[in-house]
């Protein structure tokens, strides 16, 4: 599939009606600014500003509630998450920030009480507890209150200190002070500093410097038991208080979780998109924007943007060009496979429809059971219906790819290791014999129908090289795809060609037997010739496409040595990788023998017929759910492996431009805005 073609859009527009601008392109939504400059208006470094602190606000409150703005597998799968969607609608992009600005005052005013007073009490319950664990030590070593006061004409302090920073404070205090202290436990002393009076500033000092804990001497006559018993009753509230608070923030949270999540996606997502307004030249009472739609809306943008601006449009030339990638939606969420090699360039072909069709062949092929397809449809389904965002997009290819399981599961008469209930057939591919043992011409089948496969998708795969090469008029591309195709196609026949005689070379240069309708001496000769142009268009690729592209100095011999190494480079890789593609049946053939082990249970007895119905159903169950955990992983890594490694190292750079669209959906979130057009 080609990208969707672009044609590069010029606005201008007084900066009276920019606002009015901003409005139509956020809710346009394909339009790709250039990045020309960084220069804003006023206007939107405002909206920046007020957007920024907006969805700062609203995430410390989220924080301060407990509420996840995302959610993983686990949520959805463990039914934590009840999706809930809302629905915006503004005049403008004033009123959106405007309405913004109101609602996160509304949560400010009933929710900012309830965390200040939490945080307030939390922090007084803490002090109250390091300040009753000091006055137990201070009983501990036998202290009191009453002594100290005693002791009026001199200055007192009691500390709680570490061992060695006990030592540092003794050679910190002046000459004729008094230090008592007293290890309370492991590492935990209380020291007694006593000093005339006209030190207390400087030991003060000392103090703070170090860091060190005070244990505060009460002004009324009391013990310490006494000052203990008080501050359990002063902890005791302050849980009560706490207690309280945490379940009025609680029911707070549950009852306005989606709405704060909401409202941080619309912050969010409106500080992009106005991140997104660059404008391309400052003037002094207009502004001039650029950027790219999809040509095919070009009459759409001029209906909306013509009332507000003057409108230019030429055709996209530059090769740097944004990719918009539009597929359909079973397709689309293929695009999680392709975007692991990046996307496409702009004068490139889309893969996507390819993967779609491959992946899901491979994934059957390899897990051909409709027990198991079902499964995955199951798991794809749960993910659709209760998940949101890309999560979605997975269970829709977990569907697919489920779907195929089943078909291919219908083709092998494969149902958990038994032959599909209810139904009678001969299966199209008998790779077992149900209760009988693997089918040896069906493992042949499957071991050259893989073969086949590979060879097709290598071969579509330099295809779109040469496709490739055509629309980005990349000259290397194109040689180099044609005498792939060449050498490759040529190596294939020509190997068939020799399977057909067994593998003896003699008979097949020299026979007069047919091969295709072509005598097999006739036939190995065509198709040697042919491999070994292939190979000679491989070594002179690079020196040829310098060539078409006009070059005047060409390191020939650079190029040539680069030839040679791609030649035989490219016989040990496209071996390689056809061999590669055997993987589809062995995977196929290791679910038959699993499935075979667990199906024997069947014929287990243990002596009582109600025991042996009950631990042969949970073998059953558990095995096949097993299998279906383990190779329905194994499968689709594979199925990704051959992807990645061997076929889209043959044509595609994933090298593109992503067209930066504004964005108006968030996970659960969508914004509309009803300005007149």
């Amino acid at each position: 599939m080609p990208i969707e073609k672009l044609v590069k859009a010029t606005l201008l527009t007084d900066r009276q009606r920019f606002d009015n601008v901003v409005t139509k392109l956020i809710d346009f939504k394909l339009f790709h600014t250039i990045e020309v400059g960084q220069d804003r208006i006023e206007n939107t470094e405002e909206y920046i500003q007020t957007l920024s602190r907006i969805s700062a606000e609203i995430e410390n409150l989220a924080n301060e509630l407990g509420i996840k703005r995302e959610f993983g597998v686990m949520d959805y799968l463990t039914n934590k998450v009840q999706v809930k969607t809302y629905s915006y609608e503004f005049k403008d992009f004033r009123e959106l920030v405007e309405e913004l600005k109101k609602k996160i005052s509304e949560l400010q005013i009933n929710l900012s009480p309830l965390i200040e007073n939490r945080r307030k009490f939390n922090k007084e319950l803490i002090e109250a507890l390091n300040y009753k664990q000091n006055l137990e030590f201070v009983s501990k070593i036998g202290i009191d209150f009453e002594t100290i006061k005693y002791l009026k004409r001199f200055f007192v302090l009691l500390v709680v200190v570490n061992s060695k920073t006990l030592l540092e404070l003794k050679r910190s205090l002046p000459e004729g002070v008094l230090l008592i202290s007293e290890k309370v436990k492991e590492d935990v002393n209380i020291a007694l500093i006593l000093s005339k009076t006209e030190y207390a500033e400087k030991i003060s000092r000392i103090i703070g410097g170090l860091e060190l804990v005070q244990i505060k001497v009460p002004e009324e006559k009391i013990s310490v038991n006494e000052e203990i018993k008080k501050l359990e009753k002063k902890i005791g509230e302050l849980r009560q208080k706490i207690t309280e608070l945490e379940l009025k923030i609680s029911y707070e949270s549950k009852m306005r979780y989606f709405d704060i999540i909401s409202l941080y996606e619309l912050a969010s997502l409106q500080y992009l998109n106005i991140l997104n307004i660059k404008i391309a030249r400052p003037l002094k009472n207009y502004v001039i924007l650029e950027g790219y739609i999809p040509k095919r809306y070009k009459s759409d943008f001029e209906k909306i943007f013509s009332s507000d601006c003057f409108l230019e449009f030429e055709e996209v030339k530059e090769k740097d060009a944004p990719s918009l990638i539009v597929n359909k939606p079973v397709i689309k969420s293929f695009e999680n496979i392709t975007f692991m090699q990046g996307p496409a360039n702009y004068h490139e072909i889309d893969p996507t429809p390819f993967v779609f069709f491959f992946f899901s062949l491979f994934y059957g092929f390899m897990y051909a059971d409709l027990g198991g397809g079902l499964l995955i449809i199951a798991l794809g389904l749960f993910f659709y219906l209760r998940s949101a965002g890309n999560l979605r997009q997975w269970g829709i290819l977990l569907v697919t790819v489920g779907c195929a399981s089943a078909i291919f599961g219908i083709l092998h008469n494969e149902f958990f290791g038994f032959p599909i209930p209810f139904v009678h057939y001969q299966p199209v591919i008998e790779l077992v014999k149900h209760g009988v043992g693997l089918n040896p011409e069906g493992l042949t089948f499957v071991l050259q129908i893989s073969i086949i496969i590979g060879i097709a998708h290598l071969i579509l795969g330099i295809l779109l090289r040469l496709i490739n090469g055509i629309l980005a008029s990349n000259k290397e591309d194109l040689v180099l795809a044609i005498a792939y195709l060449t050498f490759y196609i040529s190596g294939v026949f020509l190997l068939y060609g020799l399977w057909v005689f067994g593998m003896n070379i003699g008979a097949y240069s020299s026979s007069q037997q047919a091969i295709l309708g072509i005598p097999a001496y006739l036939y190995s000769k065509i198709f040697s010739i042919s491999a070994l142009i292939g190979l000679i268009l491989i070594l002179l690729a690079r020196y040829i496409a310098k060539r078409l592209e006009g070059e005047e100095h060409i390191e020939a011999k650079e190029l040539l040595g680069e030839g040679a190494m791609e030649v035989f480079d490219s016989i040990t890789r496209l071996l390689s990788n056809t061999i590669s593609y055997l993987r589809l049946a062995i995977l196929v053939i290791v679910h038959s023998v699993f499935l075979l082990y667990l199906g024997s249970v069947v014929n287990l007895y243990l002596g009582n017929p109600i025991i042996t119905t009950v631990v042969v159903g949970v073998a059953l169950v558990l095995g096949n759910l097993g299998i279906a955990v383990l190779e329905g992983f194994v499968v689709f890594i594979q199925a990704l492996r051959l992807h990645l490694y061997e076929w889209f190292t043959k044509f595609y750079y994933g090298e593109g431009k992503p067209f930066r669209t504004f964005n108006n959906e968030g996970l659960i979130t969508k914004v509309k805005f009803k300005l007149n057009k």
